[in-house]
């Protein structure tokens, strides 16, 4: 779509809502976020002969000493106000197996980001925070990240301002047909808002039922009557919101 939008093929959007489940409140910021792998390899050795091996288990455990003191920074660091702190978090981790030296482990991990930080400045203090140069130098670690977004590395952090005239005409359509949702929050979750507010500056927000707790799990579900209410929110918005728009035109072609 964005590559039609820079032909022209298709017109650029005013204003987007994305349907990602909010419980009918209007999220205008969402968190960042990059996934790492890292591989610790050593040297496996029989468990009689520990002298001949290159422990990979007690190297990633000083990596992990490391990643949850970083994780304590990031908790004790600046705030959002609607998504709250960065953090980091172990995921995964696997190793040894045999009666023996372990040779590798691996671990995952997931990192959040706030709106304002720069995914490529959060890599670079996420690997410092490693010190690698302290592990045995016969240790070996590879880090991946496995899950670009809009950036190489991961999916970047975004926000809107909330007082826009198309968000605040959403939130009176909202809190018309549901007088107590509409409020205005941070998505818990990344998706593909920063496609559109970063690289076409077209204000987006999520809006839509459903609680993004239950997503993918066996509780998934929408309340009947929040579903009804997402419907008469949304047709009252795009016919009010289409409405103005053709009034700026008449006034733009009048001018």
């Amino acid at each position: 779509m964005l590559q039609r939008i820079a032909i022209a093929e298709i017109p650029r959007p005013d204003f987007a809502i994305y349907v990602e489940p909010t419980k009918l409140n209007i999220f205008t910021a969402q968190i960042g976020f990059f996934i790492a792998d890292i591989t610790v390899t050593g040297k496996s050795a029989y468990f009689g002969t520990p002298e001949l091996g290159v422990d990979a288990l007690r190297a990633a455990h000083r990596l992990l000493a490391n990643i949850w003191s970083h994780a304590e920074e990031l908790d004790a660091g600046p705030r959002h106000d609607l998504v709250g702190p960065s953090s980091i978090l172990v995921t995964h981790i696997e190793g040894g197996g045999f009666i023996a030296v372990p040779g590798n482990c691996k671990l995952s991990l997931i990192r959040k980001l706030r709106p304002g930080e720069v995914l490529d400045d959060a890599v670079t203090t996420f690997e410092q925070s490693l010190r690698l140069d302290t592990l045995p130098h016969e240790v070996d670690v590879v880090i991946d990240y496995p899950a670009g977004r809009d950036h190489p590395k991961g999916g970047s952090p975004v926000e809107n301002r909330p007082d826009t005239a198309a968000i605040r005409l959403l939130q009176d359509c909202v809190q018309q047909a549901r007088p107590q949702c509409g409020q205005i929050a941070g998505a818990p979750y990344w998706s593909e808002m920063p496609f559109l507010t970063e690289q076409i500056g077209c204000p987006t927000v999520y809006y839509a039922p459903g609680d993004i707790a239950v997503a993918h799990t066996y509780e998934e579900r929408i309340e009947i009557e929040e579903y009804l209410a997402a419907v008469r929110a949304f047709a009252h918005f795009i016919a009010t919101f289409g409405a103005s728009s053709s009034r700026q035109q008449i006034q733009t072609e009048e001018d």
